[in-house]
């Protein structure tokens, strides 16, 4: 009677416990249909091209800035200035007036010694007619030429001394800051103003260790920040320094307003091979724990309008510059990458892939 009564219960209970998993198995399979009504999810990213592009190991350097015409100003001779010819940090033209100092003393000495000369001609002339009559002596004559070429050189000398106290610019320049005042008096040797000649040329002094000294004149390299520089090499000195054991070279650069005489600006130095390597944009590239890796787009299925999936890739990357990146393994010349975008992928996600102008001139690049 008992196990009758057990089996009742038994079967009792595995009659709920089939109506449960028949009902949620229900349950789950009208979950499954609901989520197959909703379409896959997409995200939408940027697309990039793996293009080939020409690459040569650079090194960086300190360059200064240098003027092709420059030039500290200073009087040779001590005088009180009488008028001062431009402003502070104007441009001036070759041979305008910068200072004039006062010349009124040597212009007084100036004219005394014309005098003295003119007599010592008139007395000149004179000896030089008697001497031919016979009347004046070779001493009269001698002395005579002497006191005139004396008188003579007097003149010249207070010309000279009138040259040096009016200063004139020697070439097209912009001039410094200054406080020079009309009547301030200036001791011989003072510094009036630097002058930095007006060009659309300015050089780039820099230096290479003596294993990187490959750069011949005549090569190209780059200021940083200055992409117009059209930076050419000019010149290289004949040695290496003792001390150093580098090898100083000048540029010539395009001129630019914030070029200035004097700053310093870093140069790509370009050096070794020209190699063939693959460039993606930088913001195509994720880091992880594994290390970078970019998602390459293939097709979903068959047909040109359907959407890609995301794969993720491991690469080896190079150098980084203007927001590319040099890819030295892991990628093809004319994959598709996901670029601006890529942090919202994950593997095997359909992506809809967004056709910029920068790809359209890539795939251009790759059927020359």
């Amino acid at each position: 009677m008992k196990v009758k009564s057990w089996s009742i219960v038994l079967g009792g209970c595995v009659s709920v416990v089939l109506a449960l998993g028949l009902f949620k198995y229900n349950q789950i399979q009208a979950a499954i249909a609901f989520g197959a009504s909703f379409p896959e999810p997409m995200e939408s990213v940027e697309l990039a091209i793996a293009k080939q592009v020409n690459w040569q190991k650079t090194v960086m350097a300190t360059g200064e800035v240098v003027a092709k015409s420059s030039v500290n100003l200073s009087n040779e001779l001590a005088g009180r200035i009488k008028e001062v010819g431009f402003q502070p940090g104007a441009q001036v033209s070759k041979g305008q007036l910068l200072v004039r100092f006062d010349i009124a003393e040597e212009i007084a000495q100036r004219d005394a010694a014309m005098a003295n000369a003119t007599i010592a001609k008139l007395l000149l002339e004179r000896n030089t007619t008697l001497a031919k009559n016979g009347v004046a002596s070779a001493e009269a004559l001698d002395n005579a030429k002497a006191q005139f070429n004396a008188a003579s050189a007097r003149v010249a000398a207070l010309d000279a001394t009138i040259a040096k106290k009016t200063l004139l610019a020697p070439f097209d320049a912009s001039t410094g800051l200054h406080e020079l005042k009309q009547g301030q008096y200036l001791p011989a040797g003072n510094v009036i103003t630097r002058l930095v000649g007006i060009d659309t040329k300015i050089w780039v002094d820099f230096s290479l260790p003596q294993q990187q000294a490959s750069l011949a004149v005549g090569n190209s390299m780059s200021l940083m920040g200055y992409p117009k520089s059209g930076a050419v090499v000019i010149a290289r000195d004949s040695w290496v320094d003792s001390q150093s054991r580098n090898v100083r070279y000048r540029a010539e650069a395009n001129a630019s307003d914030s070029l200035l005489p004097g700053s310093f600006v870093r140069v790509s130095v370009p050096i070794g091979k020209i190699s063939r390597l693959i460039q993606v944009p930088a913001s195509a590239v994720r880091y992880d724990a594994m290390g970078a890796n970019v998602y390459v787009l293939n097709p979903s299925e068959e047909g040109a309008d359907a959407p890609e999936r995301a794969s993720r890739r491991a690469v080896e990357l190079g150098s980084e510059n203007d927001q590319k990146v040099l890819v030295l393994s892991g990628l093809n010349v004319g994959e598709r990458v996901a670029a601006n975008g890529s942090f919202k992928l994950r593997e095997n996600i359909l992506v809809n892939a967004v056709v910029t102008d920068a790809v359209l001139e890539a795939t251009a690049s790759l059927m020359e």
